[in-house]
This record gives structure tokens, sequence and C-alpha cells, in this order.
């Protein structure tokens, strides 16, 4: 269904549209939603974009010249507002991915040799975790640790280990294994994958994926597909709060 309006109105519909989505991006930055979407990185980016937005809504509103007519649909502006209307009600969804193998897989990707790398070049905390009895997995340092305890699993054999996570679990799984997992955000929400560790836990058929828990337990190493991986010998999984910051990050 069309009709024919004037040439200011069909601005003022097009600087609503505009306005919509730019305050979209403000609510998403304000309340943090934006790290539900993308990589911190691209914060201030999105945080430019509402500006932008909001200086061609002024462009639009105050631009004169003379009115003429217009033919305007009114079908094409619902399905351009349905999206608008999708943004401000819906969040992405993740697949729990439960195979133990793209666990396994996401993050371990180097070939160095297992346990005889010098520390030259290497991050202090990384260092320190190397040197450390026990393995503390913060955000901060979530991944960056993970990976090296992947690469070189010599070096973390034995250390006690906790960390915060959920539970991925495979129905034909034996009932004392899971996966204690992050999921990794390299660019936005398309790209999240989980990265962790397999667990080895006498409770584990009982616990809630849904749940976040503080996983406390001991590093053993184990071969698995012809693959040295550190594997974790659970003592506790305590039901704990959801992390400030739910996603992972391996470049900061």
């Amino acid at each position: 269904m069309s009709k024919t309006i004037s040439s200011n109105a069909s601005r003022i519909i097009g600087a609503l549209y505009i306005t919509g989505f730019a305050l979209f991006v403000v609510k998403l930055v304000i309340t943090g939603d934006a790290y539900d979407y993308v990589h911190p990185r691209f914060i201030p980016f999105l945080a430019g974009s509402a500006v932008l937005s909001a200086l061609i809504v002024i462009a639009m509103i105050v631009k004169t010249g003379s009115a003429h007519q217009t033919r305007f649909s009114f079908i094409r502006v619902i399905l351009l507002f349905i999206p608008l209307l999708f943004a401000f009600t819906m969040k992405p969804s993740i697949v729990d991915a439960t195979g133990e193998e793209r666990i396994r897989s996401a993050a371990s990707s180097s070939t160095s040799p297992q346990g005889t790398q010098s520390t030259t070049g290497i991050a202090q905390p990384v260092i320190d975790a190397r040197k450390s009895s026990a393995v503390n997995l913060d955000d901060d340092h979530f991944f960056m640790i993970l990976q090296d305890m992947y690469d070189n699993p010599a070096f973390y054999d034995g250390k006690k280990i906790s960390l915060r996570g959920k539970v991925m679990r495979k129905k034909s799984s034996p009932t004392d294994e899971c996966a204690a997992v992050r999921m990794l955000m390299t660019c936005c929400a398309a790209d999240l994958q989980p990265v962790g560790f397999e667990c080895r836990y006498s409770d584990a058929v009982k616990l809630d994926r849904s749940k976040w828990y503080d996983v406390r337990g001991t590093i053993r190493l184990a071969v698995i597909d012809g693959d040295t991986i550190p594997v974790i010998q659970a003592d506790e999984f305590n039901e704990a709060a959801k992390p400030k910051t739910e996603y992972i990050y391996p470049i900061m």
C-alpha cells in the first residue's frame, strides 16, 4: 500500500528510523550489553557511529528547500522498522556446542616444543603461571594462560587450578566427564566458540549447563586422539555468579 506524501514528511520518517538505531547503540554502550555483540575494542566505533547518526538526523531535520510530493510505501516502512524492533527486544543466542573436539582445538594451535621454551618474549602472566604451584584463570588472562597450557602442558602437570565457567557435556559421555568452558569472542557474537578443559568429576552428570560454577582441581596430562592435553581432576564445582563480562577475548 502506497500513497503520496511531502518530501518533508519522508525526511522525518527517515530521521526517526536512524534515531531508533542510534538510541539502540547508545543503550548497548551505556548498559554494557554491547559486549554481547562485539569485541570491546569495537566499542569506541559504536559510540562514534551513534554520534555520526545524530549529526545525520540533525542535517535531515534542518534541511531547507521547497517541499514536493513523493511516493511513499507503508509496507516498506514497516519492513524497515521490524529489524529495529528485534534489535530492542532480542539478544544474540549462544549455540551450546558440546563437542570436546571443538573445545580442545580452539586453544591448541601452536607447534612449540612442550616444556622446552625459554621465557624470552613470553608474557609475564604466563611466566608467573608456569612458576606458580596454583593457576587462577581470571578474566583478564584466561585465554593467554589457557593457550600456553595447551601449547606447553608439561609446565602445568600436577598444578592446582581454579576458574569460573559453564559446563558442557555430551549425552554419551561417562557420568564423571564434562568440560568447563568460557565462550571466546575474537570479533563478534557470530564467531563465539567454547574454550576450556575436559574435567573428571564424580558428579559431572548432575551439573546444570545453564549455571556458572567455580571449578577447583588439579591439572593432569592425558593423551587424547594422539595429543597430550591438560585435563582437570576436579575437586569442586560450586555454583557461582555470572561474571561481569561473560566472554573472554584473545586480543585486547
